[in-house]
């Protein structure tokens, strides 16, 4: 896949994304329009980043904080996400992607990093905990 499509494919996923978080009632008012459009950044080597932190502190602190806690909660939206992706990969008939999706939430100022994958064989409704890769990191 060239840049400039891959690029498309990016911005065509992120208004998915954000399409989502806007229409669920759940999360709809709980973060600025201005926080939604930085919730979910793809690059093209790094993937799709998600920075829980953008939502409201409120909703932030209830939803996602402990981290150690809300592990359960953070790789429901994760398998969201990736259920979002599916289903517009089957929309434009591409089979697969390859892409590492890290998830961010700031705890004292300090910012956690997790990653999961998602390719060809992926099960979103069989989705293992978020964790490193080693061999795949970088």
């Amino acid at each position: 896949m060239n840049d400039y499509s891959l690029t498309r494919l990016y911005d065509i996923l992120k208004q998915d994304l954000i399409s989502w978080i806007a229409g669920n009632p759940k999360t709809k008012f709980n973060i600025t329009s201005h926080n939604l459009s930085y919730l979910f950044e793809f690059h093209k080597r790094k993937g799709l980043s998600i920075d829980l932190s953008r939502f409201e502190k409120e909703y932030y602190l209830k939803t996602f904080h402990p981290p150690e806690q809300s592990q359960e909660i953070v790789t429901e939206f994760v398998r969201k996400v990736t259920v979002i992706i599916r289903n517009r990969l089957a929309a434009i008939s591409k089979e697969e992607l390859d892409i590492t999706i890290t998830v961010r939430y700031k705890l004292s100022q300090v910012s956690y990093w997790q990653t999961c994958y998602i390719g060809k064989n992926h099960v979103p409704e069989r989705m293992s905990p978020l964790t490193r890769k080693e061999d795949d990191w970088m």
